[in-house]
């Protein structure tokens, strides 16, 4: 056994994985933490000589197991593995909340995000710092390549990046859903009545987020009559230790609840919210600019309209 772990190990090093630690298992197997990755581990078992890579990026103690006989192999899908889960980009709003703050933690702690890009709109040189102080990497521009991307701030980037490249998708918090689409039980009583209303974050650059909207870019979009829902807090949708910045008790988690459903729909598990496809559409009336959504069954854009 020895002999295989030492040269597992060496392979390892050798294919630029780094071990971060080792663990003999209460089955007398081997297990490896992987640097690079905090939720993938490889199971060495001693009696089929055989490897398990444990891939526990989903929520929760869902995990998968991928059994390799060859070593090359396995090595090879360990390299897939790390680049297909850590391959998030996430566009922030860093100085207008503190909400962006723990979406992005969140992500990192998972090991599936790879940069955060700050959205243009606003700047806020502590709130990055303290990024960067915890090896995240703070970018101005969408790196070429970038696949999937969740915007917790303006539409600026993105709407930059589209010009030139297509992503397979877009997560982001914002826009609305209204009486029109939500059943009436499901209406929060303070948007009762309302067809449109006025969204943070698309508002931040309405030119910007019309583009993206019309892109043709398949969207998932977790909209405010939803993030303002009451549950949206730690304690009810959000569990303690998810947040890792202290927030008051009743602050609404709106770009926390929007990665979550963003990695549940990746991960097809299930989803927090109700969703229907649809079109949006923006009002640029004299109370400012506001947002609505219709039904559209051939669309490229799923909205949240209630939780579960």
């Amino acid at each position: 056994m020895s002999e295989i772990v030492d040269a597992l190990e060496a392979e390892l090093t050798a294919g630029g994985i780094r071990v971060k630690s080792k663990l003999t298992t209460s089955d007398d197997s081997l297990l490896f933490t992987l640097d690079y990755q905090k939720r993938i581990a490889i199971d060495v078992y001693e009696d089929t000589e055989n490897f398990v890579v444990i891939d526990k990026t989903g929520i929760g103690a869902v995990y998968h197991e991928y059994d390799f006989a060859d070593l090359k192999d396995m090595i090879q899908f360990v390299h897939y593995l790390i680049g297909m889960k850590s391959e998030i980009i996430y566009v922030a709003d860093l100085a207008g909340d503190i909400d962006d703050l723990v979406a992005i933690k969140y992500l990192d702690d998972l090991g599936v995000l790879h940069s955060v890009v700050l959205d243009g709109a606003s700047e806020d040189n502590e709130r990055k710092s303290i990024l960067e102080k915890d090896g995240i990497e703070v970018v101005d521009e969408i790196p070429r390549g970038a696949r999937i991307i969740f915007c917790g701030g303006a539409f600026t980037p993105i709407a930059k990046y589209l010009r030139t490249n297509t992503p397979d998708l877009i997560v982001a918090n914002g826009f609305f859903a209204g009486s029109n689409i939500v059943k009436p039980e499901n209406v929060l009583e303070k948007f009762k009545g309302m067809t449109q209303c006025p969204s943070y974050n698309p508002n931040l650059d309405w030119k910007s987020a019309l583009e993206v909207i019309n892109s043709g870019v398949f969207m998932l979009i977790v909209s405010k009559n939803v993030c303002h829902h009451p549950d949206n807090v730690v304690g009810k949708w959000h569990d303690e230790e998810m947040v890792k910045i202290k927030v008051p008790a009743k602050k609404k988690l709106h770009d926390l609840l929007m990665v979550r459903e963003g990695l549940n729909f990746i991960n097809d598990q299930d989803m927090l919210c109700s969703y229907e496809f649809v079109n949006i559409f923006m009002d640029k009336g004299a109370s400012g600019i506001s947002w609505c959504s219709e039904l559209s069954y051939y669309s490229n854009i799923l909205i949240s309209v209630n939780k579960k």
